[in-house]
């Protein structure tokens, strides 16, 4: 009896359609990802050495993993590896100047509305250098500030000239054990103001005066309206802010079953130098990858998507999405332009139906 069971069974087994496994497809898109998240870290390893001119010493070995050359109102800055992130939430942000090897002393003085875009650290793990990337919307000011133990600075113009570089103008101080670098950006007065605020600052303080300056919500890609968004999540959980691009990716995702990826951390593991400038084509590291929107939650964002007039692609917005429990999901759509006010959605975890809120 269980033979003919057995027997009965393989056969019904066989005479299940099965789709071919598009591989084709499969190995395109895991193509472009590997290809966008070279980009990524190629994007990130430029704005390190954007935010300060590199070099390194002709023929010499580096004797340490960070090195910066300052003299005369110019600097060079040389590293082997670096975390960083975009957009870092006060979390992040913490544990990127937790393990400095010097009191962290941060930019205070900034315009108000200044924001946090990015930290890196180097080397890895335990720096002996943070640069620190803002940017103002209201006043158009973007900067970047370069604190460095001073163990790893060597001062002289002659020392400078020697280095096979590019060095970059920068207004430079000293705030407590550190030393501060901001290449010329901004106006000198403006660097001024930094500087004395910067001076009489603890580092205590200064985490304090920072911690307004960093999102309350995940935001992925941009340039986003991050501030409209603050005002529109969801207490006591995490909110992700998705941009124009990957709400255009929603569809898309909710039809292979796929989640919403944060890969705003990166880590360079390797960063080398030919004649003296950055090889991209060799740097070597990673994205992480964590899931903030788990395929339950894009298909919630897709029927919201789905309900608006349109579609997804008549929707010149982005979109916020939370969690508040088990039972149902927060959508939000944020305009990026015009008066069209934000709107807010409930959806059923478990039917998808949407029902407009708020």
């Amino acid at each position: 009896m269980s033979f003919d069971f057995s027997a009965q069974a393989r056969s019904a087994r066989e005479a299940i359609a099965v789709p071919d496994v598009p591989l084709g497809a499969i190995r395109a898109r895991a193509r472009t990802a590997r290809t966008h998240e070279r980009m990524r870290l190629l994007a990130a390893s430029a704005a390190l050495v954007v935010a300060l001119g590199a070099g390194t010493v002709a023929g010499a070995k580096l004797y340490s993993s960070v090195r910066v050359w300052l003299g005369g109102g110019k600097a060079v800055l040389t590293v082997k590896s670096f975390d960083g992130v975009r957009e870092p939430t006060s979390t992040e942000f913490r544990q990127a100047i937790a393990h400095a090897t010097f009191p962290v002393v941060l930019p205070v003085g900034l315009p108000e509305g200044t924001r946090v875009t990015a930290v890196f650290s180097t080397p890895a793990g335990h720096p002996s250098a943070l640069v620190i990337s803002y940017a103002n919307g209201r006043t158009g000011m973007k900067a970047s500030f370069v604190l460095v133990d001073p163990a790893v600075v060597d001062l002289g113009g002659r020392l400078l000239e020697m280095q096979n570089a590019s060095p970059k103008d920068v207004y430079d101080w000293r705030a407590g054990g550190e030393v501060v670098l901001m290449p010329k950006t901004v106006s000198a007065a403006q660097a001024k103001t930094v500087e004395t605020a910067m001076r009489s600052a603890t580092p205590a303080a200064t985490l304090a005066a920072t911690e307004p300056m960093l999102p309350a919500i995940t935001v992925l890609g941009g340039p986003n309206r991050l501030e409209l968004a603050e005002e529109h999540r969801t207490p006591g959980v995490r909110n992700v802010l998705i941009d124009r691009a990957q709400t255009l990716s929603v569809p898309t995702l909710a039809g292979h079953a796929q989640p919403v990826r944060d890969m705003r951390v990166f880590h360079v593991t390797e960063f080398p130098y030919v004649n003296g400038e950055p090889d991209y084509s060799r740097a070597k590291g990673w994205n992480e990858r964590r899931i903030v929107v788990p395929p339950s939650g894009v298909r919630a964002i897709a029927a919201v998507l789905h309900s608006l007039p349109g579609g997804a692609a008549a929707c010149n917005c982005e979109v916020l999405f939370s969690a508040p429990n088990a039972a149902s999901y927060r959508i939000a759509t944020i305009p990026l332009a015009g008066t069209e006010p934000v709107r807010v959605y409930a959806v059923d975890a478990r039917t998808l139906a949407v029902t407009p809120g708020e």
